[in-house]
């Protein structure tokens, strides 16, 4: 099992099991002025900090110098939050209301502190882990079933 240190306790009635969205600019990684950028992502399992599946990018390592990202996304069953800085779009879809405020929170206060480090945590165990055998095939259709959701890229 391929698992992470969460910053946080996940204690939300909604489904755990969702993806992270993220930019990576390939010009300032490879110090070129062009204006180039992938959208690396994967699923993680909130409840228990397990990979569940990563896209090629972060399997190859392409991704692991991650430091913070103006685009995001978290995608879950029926919810997601993010935020699309080129637009300036806030992308906030939960049902109830009652957390919806808490849930962006949790992931955008302090610069997008928690978002930021979860992010890094997978970026560095692709660094020194294989997970080419971790892949993202049929994950968002067994795990997620939303109908218009936002996407980065």
């Amino acid at each position: 099992m391929k698992k992470i240190e969460l910053p946080f306790k996940w204690n939300y009635d909604l489904s755990s099991i969702v993806l992270f969205q993220f930019q990576i600019d390939l010009a300032q990684l490879n110090d070129e002025s062009n204006d180039m950028s992938e959208f690396p992502y994967f699923f993680l399992d909130l409840n228990s900090g397990e990979l569940v599946g990563v896209s090629d990018e972060i399997a190859t390592g392409d991704a692991y110098q991650y430091s913070a990202s103006a685009n995001w996304l978290i995608e879950g069953n029926n919810w997601w939050i993010g935020y699309n800085e080129s637009e300036d779009e806030t992308y906030l879809q939960i049902s109830d209301l009652g957390i919806q405020d808490e849930i962006f929170s949790l992931f955008d206060s302090n610069g997008r502190e928690n978002f930021n480090s979860i992010v890094a945590a997978v970026c560095d165990f692709a660094r020194n882990e294989d997970l080419h055998d971790c892949k993202v095939d049929g994950k968002y259709q067994k795990h997620i079933h939303n109908d218009g959701s936002p996407s980065l890229g």
